[in-house]
């Protein structure tokens, strides 16, 4: 066996003093992250702007974008920072297959260095922005369901690594937990509109049973005193046919209030 490489104290102080510095910017990344959101209306659009701000004044990107499929359709919000050309000529957001590949696996992707544009041919953003790196984290919730992602390129390389991850991430499940409390709220909102919907059809069928039951009763004082006069009139006569007719009309109105 080969012998242990021998590590300067220098290096390995160095080192120590990186990841120390390393662990304190991360701190103040995520005071900034929570102060920003927390001092935002707590609605979706201003969550999304203050996340989108934070990581431009944090990594100062070329775009963040927050991409998110929800059952309305897909919600696509740059940042307010982003450039057009995100956009095609139509104002549809561009293919990203890499933004797919993350919703697709659930896991984060991270590419500091994206020399080989040919590993991904059909993104147009790689090839639009002339990408260098990427860093796209899966929005997804306490219960794992997984809305969409959040992406940061730019068109230069940054040595990020498992610390920026996992600031991402967090922003993330502050997305993710909006997005569940708003479908939450879609959900209570449907259901609250069912109800009322069935206490409008409840109310309206008490109260044409109780006009049918009424009027059912009327009908039966017009039939019972139509059959008696009938009774007391010769077939053959005008006055008899005139009460055939009443009669007639009467029982259509009793197969009309049976069908109410």
């Amino acid at each position: 066996m080969g012998k242990e490489p021998v590590i300067d104290p220098k290096d390995k102080n160095n080192g120590a003093t990186a990841q120390q510095d390393r662990i304190q910017l991360l701190i103040g990344k995520l005071k900034l992250l929570f102060t920003s959101v927390s001092t935002t209306a707590q609605n979706t659009a201003s969550i999304h702007n203050s996340v989108c701000d934070m990581l431009y004044e944090v990594y100062h990107p070329l775009a963040v974008i927050i991409d998110i499929n929800t059952r309305n359709g897909r919600l696509f919000s740059p940042g307010l920072h982003y450039p057009k050309t995100i956009f095609d000529d139509h104002g549809q957001p561009r293919s990203c297959e890499l933004c797919r590949k993350v919703v697709d696996t659930g896991s984060p992707l991270i590419i500091n260095t994206m020399d080989r544009i040919d590993l991904f041919p059909k993104d147009s953003f790689i090839k639009l922005f002339n990408l260098k790196t990427y860093l796209g984290i899966p929005i997804m919730d306490s219960r794992g369901k997984t809305w969409g992602a959040l992406i940061m390129l730019d068109t230069e390389s940054h040595p990020m690594d498992i610390l920026d991850v996992e600031l991402l991430t967090l922003a993330t499940l502050i997305l993710a937990e909006r997005l569940h409390i708003e479908e939450q709220q879609e959900n209570r909102k449907e259901l609250e509109e069912h109800l009322q919907r069935a206490q409008k059809m409840e109310a309206v069928g008490m109260l044409a049973g109780g006009i049918a039951h009424d009027f059912n009763n009327i009908l039966s004082g017009i039939l019972g005193f139509t059959s008696y006069l009938m009774s007391k009139t010769q077939p053959d006569t005008d006055m008899h046919r005139d009460l055939g007719l009443i009669e007639q009309s009467a029982l259509r109105a009793a197969d009309l209030t049976r069908q109410l």
